[in-house]
């Protein structure tokens, strides 16, 4: 399968909006997760910036974003409130963008945010000496777009540019209405009015925000994402001049590996086929009207191992100007080796050579991760998956996994996003099943006691949440959770990835696949091989509950090679409470006074767990 690969953050999409029947709903995040682990990791970022004031900057001024990481360059911006990302701009000139949105430097959504209009984000320049004649030609341009692959800005929304001098307050010198997604734009404007031509002279950027509201609590969120790029202010400089001399990389690079973006090292290497994707695309723009050589390369490090394992200098290519372009390197004939044991992690970078002055956007990293666990997704929450609505407290969610080798499942990683007022902290259980013909079949594990979501701002942001007790796996399997609630668990989904044909959902006893495109944030952590031999005391698993949804009866169907002296019976409700229990293989339990609702069946014995079935009891 292959993806563009970009890199992060927030978007606003609910696929039904008001409405009060059951349904998926993707929403958009309250925060910036990536935001909050670099400040947790990077503390003195605050300090730094609250007094970042450095000497008045020479000219030219420039910035295309490609060169720092979620906080603008302290060496040319004074706040820290814009987020420098490359997934949210669509179609862009240059991997890296300045996002002005609804999230403030802390990654968290603005104190004061509401349905009206507020001031939001600013991105401020350090003074700048332009101490100039009038006649020097000083213009100041970038290049803007609104939503991209974000929420889109409403018509009471703006964008600002504003100037000042040590003379003088902010100025508003242009500003743009909020509109739908479109392309980068450019906006050139002439600095000749000689109340600015002073040295202090300084720029911002900033927006005006609202808040989307809707049927759930948590809908309230992230809004209206200006993308901005490629700040330019220098001399000599006429209305014409909006074209940068510059070869970019456009988008970051993608995984090696065929869907996944991580596995276990001992299970790739035990996996007997090729998990490779078949080639590697590096995409680019010339935005340049002219002509411009380049040489892409594609190298690959044994980080571990600290050596070099792969290299390929590409054939040079011209392009002649203001054009996308791709380069693809032909993988058929690679597969990740290392010398390393338990796991291993690879280095992948991509860079061009171009004859132009900009080297920052010359270069993109990819790591790839042979940990113990697998992932779909990249680590990063776009957005937030769940299920919502009347008739949801008892659904559910699965998403499958192929394990390439007998192992046992150890945990379950979940990354749960933070809400608005923690609207979606309820408790769910945790669950997983082997495979019926590509659907989720038997209930190999369920959580019976019942769990918050614990929602974390760490820096590897996933919860762990302990198998207690042997879950073997092997090929196919799921793994997921069941709602106690009408409210919606709100997890992570990564819109970078898309693999909806792996996630499903049963709200009414039949199991769905989802019409969501993306990843979700669960990862099956795996243990250590398990022992060559196998032992000695086995038995066939498979039961039958039915009818499933049942009213009045429930009758059971056992396994032909099971101990009837050693069978336990219970049934348990939503809270892992015992509704009945028999020491006995019971064939018939009268139901006829329980509540609707979902309960767990569980039937054991003194030697060996056996089988749990979720029930339905309908009213």
């Amino acid at each position: 399968m292959k993806r563009n690969k970009l890199f992060f953050i927030n978007i606003f999409f609910i696929f039904s909006t008001v409405c009060c029947l059951s349904q998926e709903t993707i929403i958009d995040l309250d925060y910036n997760p990536v935001i909050k682990n670099y400040l947790r990791s990077h503390p003195e970022t605050m300090i730094k910036r609250s007094n970042a004031r450095a000497d008045t900057l020479q000219l030219p001024f420039f910035d295309d974003f490609s060169g720092t990481q979620v906080f603008p360059d302290t060496g040319l911006w004074e706040d820290n409130y814009a987020f420098i990302n490359s997934t949210y701009p669509d179609n862009p000139l240059s991997i890296g963008v300045a996002t002005l949105d609804a999230i403030d430097n802390y990654g968290e959504i603005y104190e004061d945010a509401g349905s009206q209009p507020f001031i939001a984000d600013m991105l401020t320049s350090l003074p700048v000496d332009l101490d100039y004649p009038a006649d020097s030609a000083v213009f100041f341009s970038f290049v803007y777009q609104p939503e991209g692959k974000g929420y889109p800005p409403e018509a009471q929304d703006s964008l600002l540019l504003e100037f000042r001098t040590p003379d003088t307050t902010w100025h508003t010198v242009w500003s743009a209405e909020g509109t739908d997604n479109h392309d980068f734009k450019t906006v050139i404007l002439p600095v000749d009015d000689t109340i600015y031509l002073k040295k202090g002279f300084q720029f911002r950027f900033s927006n005006y925000a609202s808040l989307s509201t809707g049927y759930e609590p948590s809908w309230g969120s992230n809004n209206d994402h200006w993308n901005i790029d490629y700040v330019y202010l220098d001399t000599h400089r006429d209305t014409g001049d909006t074209i940068i001399r510059d070869m970019a990389f456009t988008y970051p690079l993608q995984s090696l590996l065929d869907t996944l973006e991580a596995m276990p090292w001992n299970h790739y290497l035990n996996a007997g086929e090729d998990l490779t994707e078949n080639s590697v695309t590096l995409y680019f723009r010339n935005n340049h009207d002219s002509m411009i050589h380049y040489n892409p390369v594609l190298e690959i490090y044994d980080i571990m191992e600290s050596s070099l394992v792969w290299d390929h200098l590409g054939s040079g290519v011209d392009s002649w100007g203001l054009e996308d372009l791709d380069y693809t390197f032909d993988m058929s004939s690679y597969n990740y080796s290392s010398d390393s044991q338990d796991s291993a992690l690879f280095e992948v970078k991509g860079y061009i050579d171009p004859d132009d002055n900009y080297y920052t956007n010359d270069t993109i990293v990819y790591y790839q991760k042979f940990y113990n666990y697998y992932a779909y997704d990249d680590g990063t929450a776009e957005k937030g998956y769940g299920l919502t609505g009347a008739g949801t407290q008892y659904a559910m969610v699965a998403y499958r996994f192929h394990s390439y080798m007998e192992d046992t499942l150890q945990a379950i990683d979940m990354y749960f996003n933070q809400t608005h007022n923690d609207a979606s902290s309820q408790y769910f259980f945790l669950m997983v099943w082997d495979d019926d013909n590509g659907v989720p079949g038997d209930t190999l594990y369920f959580e019976m006691g019942n769990k918050p979501p614990a929602v974390s701002d760490s820096l590897n942001k996933f919860t762990r949440y302990e198998i207690d007790t042997t879950v073997i796996v092997s090929g196919d399997f799921y793994v997921g959770w069941g709602k106690t609630t009408t409210d919606m668990l709100n997890v992570g989904f990564d819109k970078n990835n898309n693999v909806q044909n792996r996630i499903f959902y049963n709200i009414y006893g039949t199991w769905q696949n989802t019409s969501s495109e993306g990843a979700l944030m669960v990862r099956p952590v795996l243990g250590k091989p398990l022992p060559v031999s196998v032992p000695e005391y086995t038995v066939d698993r498979r039961i039958m509950a039915y009818p499933n949804p049942a009213h009045s009866r429930l009758f059971i169907n056992y396994p032909a090679n099971i101990n009837d002296k050693d069978i336990t019976v219970g049934l348990f409700n939503i809270y892992g409470r015992v509704i009945y229990s028999s020491d006995k293989p019971e064939t018939t339990i009268d139901i006829s006074n329980l509540p609707g609702g979902i309960y767990i069946l569980k039937v054991s014995d003194l030697k060996n767990y056996i089988a749990t079935e979720k029930i339905i009891i309908t009213d």
